[in-house]
């Protein structure tokens, strides 16, 4: 008997879910569903890495059967992308929950994960038992008390008997997922670098100036900060100002809980375009350089703060 396609989209984003929470803490990933027939839809929870996309990642499935030939499917990646839990879930708010203790610990960023989605080719992949594995270029916290590196890891599948197809995943209305829409956008992505078990100083205030070329900053953008003050209760705002090519970002603490990992912040330029498409004409040609960071605390002395060499910005 088929499922019905709400219950089956029900099952799916709750194992989605589960796996978020679960799996990056685990010593072993495991894809949603465990097995499925040549033609249909699977996805895999594969961590929090920063940076994965569609083209930095292959995945290929290698058969037990000793004739069998292993399978590439990165060209049926359908998509990549993340899923957050709830804000008030129990993971999230509660201060002996899995993030505070172990995920923000290890990553120090709010809590995500990345699933790659995958249509099974129809034909060439044989039946019974095997593994997947996944390797990326993507940027995994250090080893110890940062999640798995999915590069490391051999994920369990078995290839059923039988034709199956891949799944529309339908909204409401009847609409077809486009699962693209849910991958991140081309950005600009500032961080600063993390280190497991350094919590440094509590700041007021922390100011970031950023320079672009000659008439590349965008003219329109969305200024995105991830937020992790469930776990530092800092209250921090964001707020940020533009003057000719400077970009100049202050992130504010009322309380002086701000820590220095929180100025983790993306710019996307408008109109967004997911990072499988082409890059837009949007987007500079040239990465922006941090050129000034300033730490203050309560009262509004400057204090000392990490370097600008102690933050990473990429282009995506």
């Amino acid at each position: 008997m088929e499922m019905g396609m709400q219950s089956y989209m029900k099952l799916c984003f709750w194992a989605l879910m589960f796996s978020a929470i679960i799996l990056s803490g685990c010593s072993a990933y495991n894809p949603m569903p465990i097995a499925a027939r040549a033609g249909d839809t699977i996805t895999l929870g594969v961590g929090s890495p920063s940076g994965m996309t569609a083209a930095n990642t292959s995945v290929v499935f290698y058969p037990d059967a000793p004739e069998a030939e292993d399978v590439d499917l990165t060209s049926n990646i359908r998509s990549v992308f993340k899923i957050y839990p709830d804000p008030t879930s129990h993971t999230v708010s509660n201060n002996t929950g899995f993030y505070w203790t172990q995920l923000h610990h290890g990553v120090g960023h709010q809590p995500w994960m990345n699933v790659i989605a995958i249509d099974l080719p129809s034909t060439g992949l044989p039946e019974g038992t095997g593994v997947i594995r996944v390797t990326t270029d993507a940027i995994y916290p250090p080893p110890g008390n940062g999640p798995i590196d999915i590069n490391d890891v051999s994920i369990d599948f078995e290839v059923l008997p039988g034709q199956g197809q891949n799944h529309p995943l339908k909204y409401d209305y009847n609409f077809t997922a486009n699962l693209k829409t849910l991958e991140p956008s081309h950005q600009i992505k500032i961080e600063p670098n993390y280190t497991i078990g350094l919590e440094g100083a509590d700041y007021g205030a922390i100011e970031l100036e950023l320079q672009f070329e000659t008439g590349e900053l965008p003219a329109e953008f969305h200024l995105i900060s991830e937020d992790v003050t469930q776990k530092t209760g800092s209250m921090r705002n964001v707020i940020w100002s533009v003057e000719d090519d400077t970009l100049l970002v202050m992130y504010i603490s009322p309380v002086g809980t701000l820590q220095y990992y929180e100025p983790r912040f993306s710019i996307i330029p408008l109109p967004a375009q997911p990072l499988s498409d082409d890059v837009p004409n949007t987007m500079p040609s040239t990465v922006p350089e941090l050129t000034s960071v300033r730490y203050y605390n309560v009262d509004g002395d400057i204090i000392s703060g990490p370097l600008e060499t102690d933050y990473t910005i990429t282009m995506e």
